[in-house]
């Protein structure tokens, strides 16, 4: 079990750090970290030329990798083939990417090294569904602690974190992971998200020192910046006048600041009060109860359940394609 990881002595990232980076970011940077916060960045125009001439020019970015650097990646070729083409198809990552084909392999490259790390070989080669890949992490999916809410206003996926909800001494580093990484996989089933971007909510409550897993916070970060093929945008954090325990700030943060970097650290925008994310393009009342919104539990329980449905009936419709065929 993960327990908290925290250290007195861990490296941080201070008030004037944090000062002294935002003074030293250039309008380009300024520019940019605004239009993700606010979601004005607009995606990029696809057209099928460049949608081919990518998925050629990722291939030939691959075969330049090593084959002792994409072994995970030549393994799931092997192994699940069909999973590879389903899940990880070459537009998702060049799109997360704006196209961009030598960041788009690599980044193919890392998503299945991290995929094997984290749900291990008995289950990463396995399809992103709850029957298969996450079997083993029903009670974590069920606290709810990650769930997806109603798109924002400018059709970017929204995904909501209140870690508060998991007993950390009962659960697992990588099955927290592995419910990180299935959400993140349902919201790409849509095209927008995959063009627009992902944007996270978090909530603190109920968060103490014993939520903290420095190494798990790490791979949250690599997870979410450097392997899933998502566009991410942008954090929406409770202000210190919403957390009332300060030891979170005072001790938690700076830790946390420093693990989730530069990108992650400005692109950070502080809340009061669930109202405060309208401004944003998020409704406040696609927001759960504990937040202020008007989503139960019971509404996120039926989600799962139609999750769940929905992933048997297209598993039984391939087997039965697959007898046919």
């Amino acid at each position: 079990m993960p327990g908290t990881a925290f250290s007195f002595s861990a490296p941080q990232f201070t008030e004037d750090d944090e000062l002294k980076e935002i003074e030293d970011l250039t309008e380009a940077e300024r520019t940019d970290i605004r239009n993700d916060l606010m979601g004005t960045n607009t995606a990029l125009h696809e057209t099928l030329e460049l949608r081919q001439d990518g998925i050629v020019e990722l291939q030939d970015e691959l075969d330049c990798i090593s084959g002792e650097e994409k072994t995970a990646y030549l393994q799931a070729l092997e192994e699940c083939p069909a999973v590879v083409q389903r899940e990880t198809s070459p537009l998702l990552f060049l799109r997360s990417t704006k196209f961009n084909a030598k960041l788009a392999a690599r980044r193919l490259v890392e998503y299945w090294k991290w995929r094997l790390t984290i749900f291990g070989p008995e289950k990463a080669f396995l399809p992103m569904t709850l029957q298969d890949a996450l079997r083993d992490d029903r009670e974590v999916l069920e606290k709810g602690w990650v769930q997806v809410l109603d798109d924002d206003d400018h059709d970017r996926a929204v995904i909501y974190f209140e870690k508060g909800r998991i007993n950390p001494m009962v659960s697992s580093r990588n099955s927290l992971l592995r419910v990180v990484w299935y959400v993140h996989h349902i919201v790409l089933q849509k095209e927008a998200a995959q063009r627009n971007g992902i944007v996270h909510v978090l909530n603190m409550k109920g968060y103490t020192l014993k939520h903290f897993d420095r190494i798990g916070e790490k791979y949250t970060r690599v997870s979410v910046l450097d392997c899933l093929p998502i566009r991410w945008c942008a954090l929406h954090f409770p202000s210190p006048s919403v957390e009332k325990d300060t030891v979170v700030y005072e001790l938690l943060v700076p830790v946390w600041k420093h693990i989730v970097g530069k990108q992650m650290r400005t692109r950070i925008a502080l809340y009061d009060e669930a109202s405060d994310l309208e401004r944003f393009g998020i409704n406040p009342e696609s927001l759960p109860e504990s937040m202020g919104g008007q989503r139960s539990h019971q509404e996120y329980g039926t989600w799962l359940e139609e999750r769940r449905y929905k992933e048997l009936v297209i598993m039984m419709n391939e087997r039965g394609n697959n007898i046919l065929n």
